[in-house]
């Protein structure tokens, strides 16, 4: 299953219907491999952090790009893909990073088994 909520100007307060349903699809059985939600700059950095927590570890494509995500939402993102163990690409690119957070996101795909990121 893929989820995909590109440009559709979602809130921090549409965050909390989409881990609803994230945790309902997981606890059903559905299997979630593509989610993105890039191009909403007003989910927010607890809205990204409230994403992560639903999201599964099996999740193979990520996208969060031009979110406004801060280097709060980038910790949080990293401490994510370090135990996302299905993670194939991570696109990050066009939020408010620090370079050493960027450079911090990019080295996950460094790793022999890292996610290919797009930062």
């Amino acid at each position: 299953m893929d989820l995909h909520f590109r440009d559709a100007g979602l809130t921090h307060d549409d965050v909390s219907g989409i881990v609803k349903e994230l945790r309902s699809a997981q606890s059903g059985g559905s299997q979630l491999r593509s989610f993105s939600v890039s191009y909403n700059p007003k989910i927010g950095d607890d809205g990204i952090k409230a994403l992560l927590g639903a999201l599964p570890l099996t999740v193979q494509e990520l996208g969060m790009v031009a979110c406004n995500l801060s280097d709060e939402s980038g910790h949080a993102l990293w401490q994510w893909a370090q135990q996302a163990t299905g993670l194939r690409m991570m696109c990050v690119e066009g939020n408010l990073f620090s370079p050493a957070m960027r450079s911090k996101l990019l080295a996950l795909g460094q790793r022999q088994t890292g996610p290919t990121v797009f930062s």
